[in-house]
């Protein structure tokens, strides 16, 4: 048994919460339920939602990956700011830092226009701002915390990026075996002979399913991990899984609404995010690392 499940109590938290509960079970049957209806559904689910040219859906395209990169940008920042680091590294940490603002920034910008945005620019540069001053403002608690609260803050940051890794990684393998052609594709020829359910595999080469955008929506999905490192519970711990789940659901159905991807590509990530949470919550290392926080903070 893994040792996260095995140790009631680690860092304050119920071996139901670090599990995940009936709440978790009922989420991935949802999932699975929502894939089953899927399999007669999905075409006519994707010409129903069609609306190339809806302004939220573009913004949903040029900001809804964000939860996945941010912390990989918070993590180098940290690094650049960790005197113990050797000065090369903490400069290259840094610069690598901010070409992941200027790319992100660039993206962003280059999606807005294409989907005809006016001021994308403007829109851009106004989400940035406020990015950046939500990390002043954690700057400035990081500053009168104490070193127990930066550990924590570390540990969330390292395997945040772990599991925005390991989900980059599954979802370009899965694209690549499944081959799907997008809806909008697909419509823009007017022919929809391409067209394959989701549970078939090696079709031809598209790559709609899964969808990227909504596993790296998932990404948000890693405060989760910030209420079991820093043991939150009771009313914060539900509004940030509230969080959770309204950020994906958003993104998912601007890329339905796009024509990017159909009702199964959003759901299949979904769930294969949540499925992959849940392996790294309940895995030997992530439990003995909280354990070993656990540790340190009692000496």
């Amino acid at each position: 048994m893994p040792q996260i499940a095995a140790k009631k109590g680690v860092l304050g938290l119920s071996r139901k919460q670090l599990t995940g509960g009936a709440g978790l079970k009922l989420v991935i049957t949802g999932l699975a339920a929502g894939l089953a209806v899927c399999a007669v559904w999905d075409l006519p689910l994707a010409h129903a939602v069609y609306r190339p040219h809806s302004l939220w859906a573009a913004f949903g395209e040029a900001f809804g990956a964000y939860p996945l990169y941010l912390p990989y940008l918070l993590w180098l920042a940290a690094k650049a700011e960790q005197e113990r680091l050797a000065n090369i590294v903490r400069v290259l940490c840094a610069a690598a830092a901010s070409g992941g603002v200027a790319l992100l920034f660039f993206y962003s910008y280059m999606r807005l226009s294409v989907r005809g945005v006016s001021d994308a620019m403007v829109f851009s540069g106004v989400v940035w701002c406020v990015l950046f001053a939500g990390y002043g403002v954690l700057l400035w608690h990081e500053q009168r915390s104490s070193p127990r609260w930066r550990a924590q803050k570390q540990l969330v940051l390292n395997w945040a990026c772990v599991y925005g890794l390991l989900s980059q990684a599954a979802v370009f393998v899965l694209k690549l075996a499944w081959g799907r052609v997008r809806f909008d594709t697909m419509y823009a020829l007017g022919d929809f002979s391409q067209f394959t359910p989701w549970y078939q595999p090696l079709a031809y080469t598209g790559s709609s399913f899964p969808s990227g955008h909504t596993a790296a929506a998932c990404g948000v999905l890693s405060l989760v991990l910030v209420c079991d490192v820093f043991a939150l519970c009771g009313g914060v711990r539900r509004g940030l899984l509230g969080i959770c789940a309204a950020v994906p659901a958003a993104v998912a159905y601007s890329r339905m609404v796009l024509g990017r991807h159909f009702l199964s590509d959003t759901l299949g990530a979904m769930l294969g995010m949540v499925l992959l949470l849940v392996w790294l919550r309940r895995s030997r290392r992530y439990g003995s690392r909280l354990q070993q926080l656990q540790n340190e903070q009692s000496a």
